[in-house]
């Protein structure tokens, strides 16, 4: 199954790479203090991604 997007067919795709050490110390894997606030912003990404899509769909 193929997943990326296909705009010829009305099917996009977006792809978010966040550099680890915003949030991750790389050499103990432990959390660092901007865990948090990283994944609070990728939350509230994620629900503004998903309400444009449903006014979207709506039209």
């Amino acid at each position: 199954m193929r997943r990326q997007g296909r705009p010829a067919e009305n099917r996009h795709s977006l792809q978010i790479e966040v550099d680890r050490s915003l949030y991750m110390d790389q050499r103990t894997l432990q959390r660092l203090p901007g865990f948090d606030r990283l994944r609070a912003d990728l939350t509230h990404l994620v629900q503004a991604l998903g309400e444009f899509v449903r006014l979207r769909l709506r039209s």
